[in-house]
């Protein structure tokens, strides 16, 4: 357009009509539309490539993730089972200590002659009724006593 008026100006009247005429400015914005079709086309083309690669990148993640969550599930499932085996483990041999010790009890309280234990600093823990007519006291008052305060050593 601007090309038109300058030769209007320079040339006159009769030589803009006939650039007119010519529809060198239609085919002009042709071209311009076709450029402008190629641009679009061309990035939409680079959006859909992006697109699909962003898609692509989103699937792998969210794999790799479900993969880890599995992982983490498997390894707490193992830690909760070897808790569980060893809390089991040691709540049986808790009660095996307890009837151990309960046999004992009643064993050594069932044995007629005096039976007295101590422990590692030589205190009276436990005595049975023949420990208590030989000390001639009752049990509780003998135990926690050091055993040379309760026994003579006699040669």
């Amino acid at each position: 357009m601007r090309e038109t008026i300058e030769i209007r100006r320079e040339k006159g009247h009769e030589a803009a009509v006939s650039v007119v005429k010519e529809n060198a400015g239609h085919h002009l914005m042709e071209q311009i539309r076709d450029i402008s079709r190629d641009m679009i086309k061309a990035k939409r083309s680079e959006w859909q490539q992006a697109s699909a690669e962003a898609s692509e990148a989103a699937h792998i993640r969210n794999v790799v993730f479900g993969w880890a969550v599995a992982v983490n599930l498997v390894f707490l499932l193992w830690v909760y089972r070897r808790i569980n085996k060893e809390i089991s483990r040691r709540e049986r041999a808790v009660q095996e200590t307890f009837r151990q010790r309960d046999i004992l009890a009643t064993t050594l309280a069932s044995i007629g002659d005096a039976v007295l234990l101590a422990d590692a600093q030589t205190r009276i823990v436990f005595m049975n009724k023949g420990g208590r007519r030989a000390d001639r006291m009752e049990c509780r008052g003998s135990q926690g006593h050091a055993l040379r305060q309760r026994i003579s050593y006699s040669e």
